[in-house]
C-alpha cells in the first residue's frame, strides 16, 4: 500500500494529535498510513490552516517535555544524577525549540522610568547556563 499524499483534514489532525502529545515527526511519520516526512512539510509550506494546526501542536508539544521534565526530576538519585541532568537539559532544549515563545532561555526585559513610560527602555537578553553536574562524594 502506498502511502497517502493528498492532503487530508483527518491525517492533519492525527498527525497534529500527536506532535501535541510530544511525539517527534519522525516517529509519527514511521506509520506506513501517515504520509513521508517531507510530504507533510510540503503541506506545512503550502496550506496556511495546516501550518498553523501544526504550529500550535508544536507549541502544545512543548508542554508535554515540561511535564517529562518535572518527571525526570522527581526521580533523580544519586545512582543516576548525571544521567538525569543530561535528561533534563536535553527536554529543556526541545521544550524550548518547540515554543521558543514560551519557554526560550533567552528573555527580553524592559526597564521602565518611575512614571511608567517606556522612554528609556532596554534590551537585555538574559542567558540561562545548565546546572552545574551532580557530582558523588568521593569516598
Amino acid at each position: 500500500m502506498a502511502r497517502p499524499s493528498k492532503y487530508s483534514q483527518q491525517i492533519a489532525r492525527t498527525i497534529c494529535q500527536q506532535i501535541s502529545e510530544g511525539k517527534s515527526l519522525r516517529e509519527i511519520c514511521k506509520d506506513e498510513r501517515i504520509p513521508h516526512r517531507s510530504t507533510v512539510m510540503n503541506w506545512c509550506k503550502d496550506n496556511r490552516d495546516f501550518h498553523d494546526q501544526y504550529a500550535r501542536a508544536r507549541e502544545l508539544g512543548a508542554d508535554w517535555y515540561e511535564d517529562k521534565i518535572i518527571e525526570a526530576v522527581d526521580e533523580i538519585t544519586p545512582q543516576n544524577a548525571n544521567a538525569s541532568n543530561v535528561k533534563i537539559s536535553t527536554l529543556f532544549k526541545l521544550m524550548a525549540l518547540r515554543n521558543p515563545k514560551k519557554y526560550s532561555e533567552k528573555q527580553r526585559i524592559d526597564h521602565s522610568s518611575s512614571d511608567g513610560s517606556m522612554s528609556n527602555s532596554k534590551n537585555v537578553i538574559v542567558t540561562f547556563k545548565d546546572p552545574p553536574k551532580y557530582k558523588e562524594d568521593d569516598e
